[in-house]
């Protein structure tokens, strides 16, 4: 090497240069919002699996005698005020003392708002004397009031029984009544909006057209004498049409009518077709039924 001749000289380029920090943080916060969403997916599927797999259903004996029936929703701790501390017997008060004055509850969800005014119930865990998951005790969604709880004892047509508590089969009886229930109710709806629907279009529209003669042509004309006319025969036979499907509806729902299912809640009481009634209630009412203790 010539004395002429300068080494090379090396240059160092710091990481902070090169952009390297800046990358290790973009893909930080990109596994930090996949996870962030990953986990959200996870809860919403887990809550919302729950929503259509049904809870069990609760019978709590009070120590006062009162019995509750329901799904047990939410638990939480609270501090129970002065009166309802007198009113606990001195054991209970000196464990709620001991736990420093917090004391625990149950949310049930009791259903039935027809019979009750409301569909939740709040239980103090001192207060239960004794709980169970009784295998009779059904949970019926209705079309209308909520979801009914209780324990059904029988099935009827008109006056008649089809099926009762005492001699099994109630679930597959009342499983195939709703059904067909449903096919009624789905045939009404047919034909009270599309076939009725159609006819009530086509008298409109002659109506339509008998006031257009009018407005047009002037009252009394010969063309709205002629539309008049023709409107009239239209409304004679599309009458008849008319009342023939209503009473093929009128039919129907007298037969939905008639299936009834006796359900009664743990005092005895009849949950009823609708508030104020003393008819049971019509399996036609009814979105789904199933005994929510005894589902694997």
């Amino acid at each position: 090497m010539s004395p002429a001749t300068k080494p090379p000289v090396r240059r160092s380029t710091p990481i902070s240069g090169r952009g390297e920090p800046f990358v290790w943080l973009t893909g930080i916060g990109l596994s930090a919002a996949t996870l962030m969403i990953v986990s959200l997916l996870v809860l919403v599927i887990s809550n919302g699996t729950l929503t259509f797999w049904p809870a069990p259903l609760h019978e709590l004996t009070l120590r006062d005698g009162t019995r509750v029936l329901g799904e047990v929703r939410r638990t939480e701790s609270y501090r129970p005020g002065p009166e309802e501390l007198e009113a606990l017997s001195a054991d209970v008060r000196r464990g709620i003392e001991d736990a420093g004055g917090v004391a625990t509850r149950l949310l049930l969800r009791t259903g039935n708002y027809d019979l009750y005014g409301d569909d939740f119930r709040w239980v103090s865990e001192h207060a239960i004397a004794s709980r169970r998951e009784p295998a009779e005790a059904w949970l019926i969604e209705r079309l209308e009031w909520g979801p009914a709880i209780g324990i059904p004892r029988e099935i009827r047509r008109g006056a008649h029984p089809i099926a009762d508590s005492a001699h099994g089969k109630l679930a597959e009886v009342f499983e195939r009544e709703r059904s067909a229930a449903a096919a009624r109710s789905r045939r009404i709806q047919v034909l009270e909006k599309h076939d009725l629907g159609r006819i009530n279009d086509r008298l409109e529209k002659g109506r339509l057209a008998v006031r257009r003669a009018a407005i047009q042509n002037g009252e009394g004309s010969p063309e709205h004498q002629e539309a008049a006319s023709r409107a009239d025969r239209l409304e004679h036979r599309l009458g008849e049409d008319h009342h023939r499907i209503q009473e093929q509806a009128a039919a129907l729902r007298a037969q939905n009518d008639e299936v009834q299912v006796v359900i009664e809640d743990l005092d005895g009481r009849l949950i009823t077709s609708r508030p104020g009634s003393k008819d049971p209630l019509r399996v036609s009412q009814v979105v789904r039924a199933y005994p929510a203790n005894t589902l694997k």
